[in-house]
């Protein structure tokens, strides 16, 4: 099996998880991982009018992406560094996109560069609105001020909340409905199947 075409994906699911482990930007590194995955998908061509010239000159400048993060980033190149082969990792993979993102430029046309970081912003909103807006490039690009973040912190906080609660009692009312439907037999044989409630948190680990 080929695994250099997952390896972006897989690179951004590492970065992802360590978002809250090391001290550097790794959010940041995470975001362009992801625009480049994107890009080099093949999914926006339509989207950004690309010529096949332009087609042809991404799917190299991927292949070479993805080549160049693979051969990096294996185990024995990081763990004969002099630092920890997590800080490692996105130190390349940050260079690697420094490197991918300068061949864009030279690939792209102006307005196709800033249509593909308006879909990036628009799928970053519809995904975690109060990330997206508080990101650099929504907070800074809107001079949002302090009292503007914090009030849109809260704003956020109070509509999950409320979404939670919303969804609960939903589930609650559906397990009644589904609960009303059997007889009263079928109710017993329902609970002595499903057994007493599961607590996650007493599972040891």
């Amino acid at each position: 099996m080929n695994v250099i075409p997952r390896l972006a994906s897989a690179s951004v699911v590492m970065l992802t998880l360590c978002s809250d482990l090391l001290g550097i930007d790794v959010q940041s590194i995470t975001n362009d991982s992801k625009a480049l995955d994107l890009l080099f998908s093949g999914k926006l061509n339509d989207e950004l009018v690309l010529v096949p010239e332009q087609v042809g000159a991404l799917r190299v400048a991927a292949d070479r992406w993805r080549k160049a993060l693979n051969e990096r980033s294996n185990p024995q190149h990081l763990s004969n560094q002099n630092k920890r082969p997590s800080d490692v990792f996105f130190e390349i993979t940050e260079e690697c996109n420094r490197a991918a993102f300068a061949e864009i430029d030279d690939i792209l046309l102006p307005n196709q560069v800033r249509r593909w970081r308006q879909v990036l912003l628009q799928l970053a909103y519809a995904k975690e609105p109060m990330r997206a807006i508080l990101s650099p490039r929504f907070a800074d690009q809107l001079k949002l001020t302090p009292g503007q973040r914090d009030a849109l912190k809260k704003e956020f906080e109070h509509t999950e909340t409320s979404i939670a609660i919303i969804v609960n009692e939903m589930r609650a009312q559906r397990d009644l409905n589904i609960r009303e439907t059997f007889n009263p037999q079928q109710r017993r044989q329902m609970d002595d199947l499903l057994g007493p409630p599961f607590r996650q948190n007493t599972v040891k680990r």
